[in-house]
């Protein structure tokens, strides 16, 4: 299978010459693109973005809340020194409490910074966007 790169080379503002990143093609179909664009599927939004954030803290609520139905609040038992399960080689249990705690420090500290942040960030997009498109001076009355 023989690769054939499709990069042009372009002049940007200042004139200096640069290559433009493209995508490789492959001569037998889209295999290729196929095994790179899966990344591109999954997380087909921005993560620095208004929008992502939002999804990132979504998601973090969502799995908190699957760890919690699934009862895994009763592991936290762990930061007190005491097993769950009565037996203090039990790895399991340990492990459980431990992503409880993640999936909570997440889901109470995280996903509320990630939720205002994405508020300010969509309201700088906007005031920039504004300005950019009113002109320097009409902004400031």
């Amino acid at each position: 299978m023989k690769a054939v790169d499709s990069r042009q080379w372009t002049v940007d503002s200042e004139g200096k010459a640069k290559k433009e990143v493209g995508s490789r093609q492959s001569a037998e179909g889209g295999e290729e693109k196929a095994k790179r664009g899966w990344w591109r599927r999954v997380f087909w939004f921005q993560l620095f973005s208004p929008k992502g954030f939002l999804i990132c803290a979504g998601t973090l609520a969502v799995l908190f809340g699957a760890v919690h139905l699934a009862g895994w609040r009763d592991y936290t038992s762990i930061l007190c020194g005491q097993a769950p399960t009565g037996d203090m080689a039990d790895r399991t249990a340990i492990q459980l409490g431990m992503a409880y705690v993640v999936f909570y420090i997440g889901f109470v500290l995280v996903a509320p910074i990630l939720a205002i942040a994405a508020g300010v960030f969509a309201a700088l997009q906007r005031i920039r966007t504004s300005i950019a498109t009113n002109g320097h001076e009409g902004s400031r009355r």
